[in-house]
């Protein structure tokens, strides 16, 4: 009895198998995962703080700056755990885990100081200073940037955690 293969020939050059007439021009499809976007969209925006926050943690004169770069270093090290262990598997405690780190320690780190004192420049004003000069207007920019892509992370996947289709068995 002859075994059956997935596929039969595979590229010499690559391993990488074949379709039926020899070519590799069979479509892919791609689809669309609203927990891997999620994931990835939290690994990019959490990876993006680190730099920073090394430098805060390495400042030998302050030491409650050491202090901050440090648990926000381990904020973010608890984040990527969770996201590529639970939230990927889709683990719902592992969006509530997301869920608290956005809102107890990014809200409060990254937007809470745009909140403190009057505003006195208006949007457009704003987004030109930060687009063409370094400084606080950029440093706030980046992190209304964050914050939002943080909240697209955690709203993208709510519905394969909380509204899931019921089987008729």
């Amino acid at each position: 009895m002859k075994e059956e293969y997935r596929f039969r020939r595979t590229r010499k050059a690559t391993g990488l198998p074949t379709t039926s007439s020899g070519s590799m021009t069979s479509r892919m499809r791609v689809r669309y995962d609203p927990l891997f976007v999620s994931g990835l969209l939290f690994t990019v925006t959490l990876l993006f703080l680190v730099p920073d926050l090394l430098r805060d943690a390495a400042y030998p004169k302050d030491v409650l700056l050491q202090t901050v770069g440090f648990a926000s270093l381990a904020n973010i090290l608890v984040g990527l755990v969770v996201v590529w262990t639970g939230l990927i598997r889709g683990c719902r405690w592992a969006w509530t885990v997301m869920f608290i780190i956005v809102w107890v320690w990014a809200f409060p780190a990254l937007l809470l100081p745009l909140f403190h004192g009057k505003i006195v420049v208006t949007l457009a004003e704003w987004l030109q200073e930060a687009w063409h000069w370094p400084g606080s207007a950029r440093i706030y920019g980046e992190n209304v940037i964050l914050f939002s892509i943080m909240l697209i992370a955690l709203v993208l996947p709510v519905k394969s955690f909380f509204w899931k289709s019921k089987r008729s068995d």
